[in-house]
């Protein structure tokens, strides 16, 4: 399921442009457009950087999460042995 995903919402199969209007900017701030999608349109120089903010945002969430998760692991963490 995740792969379909990210082939329909990261632009591989097709442009993200063919969506509909609130798809497409739901697809375009999804974090599979932020892997291939955005990059591509980035170095073909079809788009600005304006493309960047999404996959900064991600980065931000993603590491967010990251620290709380590693935070609660800590916390129950229970070495044994010597």
């Amino acid at each position: 399921m995740m792969s379909s995903l990210s082939l329909g919402f990261g632009g591989a199969t097709f442009p993200l442009e063919v969506l509909p209007d609130r798809l497409y900017r739901l697809a375009r701030w999804s974090p599979f457009a932020c892997l291939n999608y955005n990059p591509a349109r980035i170095y073909l120089e079809l788009s600005g950087p304006e493309l960047v903010l999404p996959g900064l945002v991600w980065a931000v969430i993603v590491t967010v999460i990251a620290q709380a998760l590693t935070k609660i692991a800590r916390r129950n963490l229970e070495v044994q042995g010597g």
